[in-house]
C-alpha cells in the first residue's frame, strides 16, 4: 500500500475546462491509469458533474483501493454541504488497514497493527464485548461516544457485525469517522456532537501538532470545558437527546464512552438512559486531564455511584492495554478509591499511564460477567481455577 500523502483540493472550473480535453483521451486509452482517472473526476466535480465524478472515484476506489486521492475526494463529496466540516478535511491523508478494514486516516494516526503486535489485547475489548453481548441480545446495537475516526467500529465488525451509532465532536475526526463507518456498513450512522450535560460548552483542541509541507497538522484532539462566550465554544448535547433523534439506538445494550475527560460527566448525566436501557457501559477511567486530584477523584466516584444507583452491580477494570486487572462486585466505592490511588501512583511514576478501562454490568446481565472476564484472558490463563 502506498504511503504517499494526499490533500484533496477542489479544482478551479477554468482550470478544469483546460484539463478535460487533454485527460479524456488519456483516460479512454488507459482505464487502469488511476491517477489520471482521479484527475478526470476532479475536473468533472469542479464543473458540477457530481454524479460523473462520484462514479469515477468509486470505480477507482474499488479497483485500486490504495489510491488515497479517490477516498479523499469521496470524503469531500460526503461532507461538501457542511461548510464547518468541509473546511476541516484539508488534511494530508493516508489509508491504513485497521482490524482488516481499510480506513482513511490523517497522516499522524498511530499504526494500530504495530500496537496490536506489541500488545495483543490492545484495541480488542470492544469487539470481544460486542461478540459476547450479541449472543444474549441478537438485535444488538451499539453507541460509540467519542468515536475518533471510527476505529472501534472496525474492531466491532472484525468480531461481530453490529449497527453502530458513532458520536464525535472534532470536525476533522468526524469527517473521517462518518466516511469510515459508512464504508464499513450502511447500517452505521455518525453524529457530529460534543456529548455532555446540556447547558455546558467545550472547545476542540489539539494536543500535538506536526509540521508537514509548511503547515501544522493535528496528531490527535480533545475537547475542554469553556464558558459560553469563549472563542470556538460548542454547546454540549446530552446522550438522551441524541438517542431521541436516532431511536434505533435508544435500547442499545452496549455503550462505549471515550470522551477524553468528559466520561464521568456523561455517566452522571445519563441516569435515565442507564435505568431504561441498562446497557453494558465500557468507559475510560481517565485522569489525564485532571488538574485537581481530589476533584477528579470525587467526580469519578460520583460516576460509579450513579451507575450503582441505576442497578449496576459489577465493574471489570482493565489497564489501558486491555489486560484485565480486577472485578469489583462489592464495596464498590472503597475499591474504586483504591483503584484511583493506584492510577495516580502509576501516573506519577510512569508518565504515560493516565487511564484504565472499565466495563460496568447491570444486575440483569450478571450472567455475562464471567464471559467478559474470560475473553480478556489467554487460553492458558483460563485454565487456572478460581478459588471457591
Amino acid at each position: 500500500m502506498t504511503e504517499e500523502l494526499y490533500h484533496f483540493t477542489l479544482l478551479d472550473p477554468d482550470e478544469a475546462e483546460l484539463l478535460l480535453p487533454m485527460l479524456q483521451p488519456v483516460c479512454a486509452a488507459n482505464p487502469n491509469d488511476y491517477d489520471a482517472q482521479c484527475r478526470l473526476a476532479d475536473c468533472l466535480l469542479a464543473q458540477g458533474d457530481v454524479a460523473g465524478a462520484t462514479a469515477i472515484y468509486e470505480r477507482v476506489r474499488n479497483a485500486a483501493p490504495d489510491i488515497v486521492h479517490a477516498h479523499a475526494a469521496l470524503l469531500y463529496i460526503m461532507v461538501k454541504d457542511n461548510p464547518a466540516v468541509r473546511a476541516a478535511i484539508d488534511l494530508p491523508l493516508r489509508l491504513r488497514t485497521i482490524h482488516g478494514r481499510q480506513m482513511l486516516v490523517w497522516y499522524a494516526f498511530p499504526d494500530t497493527n504495530a500496537e496490536l503486535a506489541q500488545f495483543p489485547y490492545y484495541n480488542r475489548s470492544m469487539g470481544k464485548l460486542a461478540q459476547l453481548v450479541k449472543t444474549k441480545y441478537p438485535d444488538l446495537t451499539i453507541l460509540d461516544v467519542g468515536a475518533n475516526l471510527g476505529q472501534s467500529i472496525a474492531e466491532v465488525y472484525a468480531y461481530s457485525p453490529t449497527p453502530c451509532l458513532s458520536v464525535e465532536c472534532g470536525p476533522q475526526n468526524y469527517a473521517l469517522c462518518r466516511y469510515n463507518v459508512k464504508r464499513i456498513s450502511a447500517d452505521n450512522e455518525a453524529v457530529h456532537a460534543l456529548v455532555g450535560p446540556e447547558g455546558l460548552y467545550g472547545t476542540f483542541e489539539y494536543a500535538k501538532d506536526f509540521e508537514l509541507s509548511g503547515a501544522k497538522k493535528p496528531e490527535w484532539g480533545f475537547s475542554t470545558p469553556v464558558s459560553a462566550g469563549a472563542e470556538g465554544a460548542v454547546p454540549t448535547v446530552s446522550l438522551n437527546t441524541i438517542v431521541a433523534r436516532y431511536p434505533r439506538w435508544a435500547n442499545s445494550k452496549l455503550v462505549k464512552i471515550d470522551a477524553e475527560g468528559w466520561d464521568w460527566q456523561i455517566i452522571q448525566d445519563c441516569k435515565n438512559f442507564w435505568s431504561a436501557a441498562r446497557p453494558l457501559v465500557y468507559f475510560e477511567h481517565n485522569f489525564e486531564y485532571v488538574k485537581d486530584r481530589q476533584a477528579g477523584h470525587d467526580q469519578s466516584l460520583a460516576a460509579v455511584q450513579t451507575l450503582l444507583d441505576c442497578g449496576y452491580t459489577h465493574f471489570l477494570v482493565q489497564d489501558g492495554r486491555g489486560h484485565m486487572i480486577v472485578q469489583v462486585n462489592a464495596d464498590h466505592i472503597a475499591r474504586f478509591h483504591e483503584i484511583n490511588l493506584h492510577l495516580y501512583m502509576l501516573r506519577d511514576v510512569h508518565k504515560g499511564t493516565h487511564y484504565f478501562d472499565v466495563t460496568a454490568v447491570h444486575a440483569e446481565d450478571v450472567d455475562l460477567v464471567q464471559g467478559i472476564y474470560q475473553v480478556s484472558l489467554s487460553p492458558e490463563l483460563r485454565q487456572i481455577r478460581r478459588p471457591a
